[in-house]
């Protein structure tokens, strides 16, 4: 049943609560969870969310009921034909499409609302909440799409700083591969005698003659000091 006398002293909190998941967690995931559930509580229906992924492909994500879960593995299908609807939408049963029409009767659903997850006219998800009497109110609709752009910013936010983790993370790996190459051709110019730079030449012509990347090759050696001996060998001047 809908949550009766819903006020500012209930929707503030939530939001709060909404927006501290996407500054803690480190997936959009739990920001859609948060979204189901605060969405489902303040309107007092149950509600469910398809996910747009980055390749645009559609995933039902989090549900509060197993029969919600149903209703969407079935409207998934007919949400990848249509365009996202701009604004909070309301669709009566008999309006759905053939086969969502069949699940939902069944289920005694009277109207789905589909709200759009939207940041900069890019649509990341459609938040679904499902009624199964009277109508939605113009005051169900104004929660259910503050949560959704809430959401929104959420998900737009956690998927840049995924970008940025993995921006890092090849930066570091760079850099880590950079040190641990230049140890390997100190080791290979001490031990051989050799010019730095004929020491590179010698790790290369290793790394390819064995099939590895070279930052493996120097790693190899950097572990393995045994391994210098064959590596110097393919050094420029050196008898093969």
């Amino acid at each position: 049943m809908p949550t009766p006398g819903v006020g500012v002293d209930d929707v503030v909190p939530a939001l709060t609560l909404l927006v501290d998941s996407f500054l803690d967690d480190q997936e959009s995931g739990h920001v859609t969870v948060s979204l189901v559930e605060t969405a489902a509580e303040l309107v007092g229906r149950p509600a469910g969310v398809v996910l747009v992924l980055e390749d645009g492909a559609l995933l039902v994500g989090h549900c509060t009921d197993p029969c919600v879960e149903r209703l969407l593995d079935v409207q998934v299908d007919v949400l990848r034909l249509e365009p996202p609807p701009a604004a909070a939408r309301v669709t009566p049963s008999a309006r759905l499409d053939p086969r969502t029409a069949v699940v939902a009767q069944a289920m005694g659903v009277s109207a789905l609302v589909t709200v759009p997850l939207e940041s900069r006219g890019q649509v990341l998800g459609l938040l679904i909440l499902v009624w199964t009497d009277a109508e939605p109110t113009s005051t169900d609709l104004g929660l259910a799409t503050a949560l959704a752009d809430v959401a929104a910013v959420g998900i737009v936010t956690q998927r840049s700083l995924g970008t940025t983790r993995l921006l890092s993370a090849q930066l570091q790996h760079a850099l880590s591969s950079r040190v641990v190459i230049e140890e390997a051709k100190g080791i290979l110019a001490g031990l051989g005698d050799l010019a730095m730079v004929d020491a590179f030449v010698a790790l290369r012509r290793w790394a390819r003659d064995h099939r590895m990347p070279l930052a493996t090759a120097a790693q190899r050696v950097v572990d393995d000091r045994s391994l210098s001996a064959d590596v110097l060998a393919t050094a420029p001047g050196r008898p093969t």
